[in-house]
């Protein structure tokens, strides 16, 4: 950050802030995430860096840099508001802009969604899959909505980098990395197969409990927008049946274990509004394993061919080894739940 900016300066386009809290991020890392609370309530301000090239995870947007990741994700807050759906509503500055300016910087506001945090329970899961169904079930038309973000894991851009550095860094691999490294090579093959029989919709990219709020109207509701835009319903899908098996607060650490009734749960849910296809189901393991293999590939091209290193790194890898093995377990349970609630 040059110039003596503070992070105040990027909310005062929205509103003069009253108090303003770091949520995530930072001004060293060139990104940052602002609870603000105003005269007229709470609003939540996302600013990076837009002169930076895009973070290869999210490769599947297809934009070349932060300025235009930016534009995509304001955009497909709009697009949510534009087709009704329950999400934060994109805020304009009071100079009437969508995204803003300040520097070299890009940000742009939504508006804070109240409620509760989940734990979750077996309701709170039903109510999540529902939140999740209703998204899948929107009648979205790219046609229609062409300005729309794509997903993190759009796999028109994301399915070739995977394959890409998962190639390139294949010779580099430590034997402790193996089995990760093949079993991604094996869904990018599978994804590939599997493709003309997903379904494209609106996607969350990250419904894990941090990420739903239960709401006054006894719904959840999905917050944090940031990797969602078009993409596969079903890669959305197995995030969720991996991720569902957290709690909100993380107590227990980010790892996780298959646990049959809260597939089941968040699934009854979920078919209330978008019932998966039986070539969708088909592809539910490679769709499931997809993100998990995303993020291993972004993995090992920092770590083998840039040369990062750290602590967090090693944390990635221990869970991104656990969703690995979990995988398949869970895309069983999930397919013999939906065999069930079918009946």
């Amino acid at each position: 950050m040059t110039g003596g900016t503070r992070v105040a300066d990027f909310v005062r386009p929205y509103a003069e802030p009253h108090a303003v809290r770091v949520v995530s991020g930072g001004l060293a890392r060139g990104e940052l995430t602002l609870e603000v609370e105003t005269g007229d309530g709470r609003l939540i301000v996302r600013a990076i860096a837009g002169d930076e090239p895009a973070h290869p995870s999210r490769v599947g947007c297809a934009v070349p840099g932060n300025a235009q990741w930016v534009a995509t994700r304001a955009q497909t807050l709009r697009t949510l508001e534009a087709m009704g759906y329950e999400a934060p509503r994109l805020v304009r500055t009071r100079a009437g802009e969508f995204v803003s300016r300040r520097g070299n910087w890009r940000c742009y506001g939504a508006t804070w969604v109240p409620g509760t945090a989940v734990g979750p329970d077996d309701r709170q899961l039903v109510l999540a899959g529902e939140a999740l169904g209703r998204l899948h079930a929107l009648p979205f038309d790219p046609r229609r909505y062409p300005e729309t973000g794509r997903s993190h894991w759009h796999p028109a851009a994301a399915v070739p980098a995977v394959a890409r550095w998962l190639a390139q860094t294949a010779p580099l691999i430590p034997d402790a990395w193996r089995e990760l490294h093949d079993a991604g090579q094996e869904c990018v093959q599978q994804v590939r197969t599997r493709l003309p029989d997903l379904r494209e919709t609106l996607t969350h990219g990250d419904a894990w409990p941090g990420n739903w709020i239960q709401t006054a109207a006894g719904r959840v509701a999905l917050i944090d927008w940031e990797a969602g835009g078009a993409g596969p319903a079903m890669f959305d899908l197995g995030r969720a049946l991996l991720e569902c098996h957290l709690d909100a607060d993380v107590a227990g650490g980010w790892l996780i274990t298959p646990d049959a009734g809260r597939i089941r749960a968040f699934l009854t849910g979920y078919r209330r509004h978008f019932v998966p296809s039986p070539s969708e189901l088909d592809a539910l393991r490679a769709s499931t394993m997809f993100g998990v293999a995303l993020m291993a590939a972004v993995h090992f091209r920092q770590v083998l061919l840039d040369g990062a290193h750290g602590p967090h790194l090693d944390g990635r890898m221990t869970r991104l080894l656990n969703r690995a093995q979990a995988v398949g377990p869970v895309a069983d349970l999930a397919t013999a739940a939906i065999g069930e609630l079918s009946g």
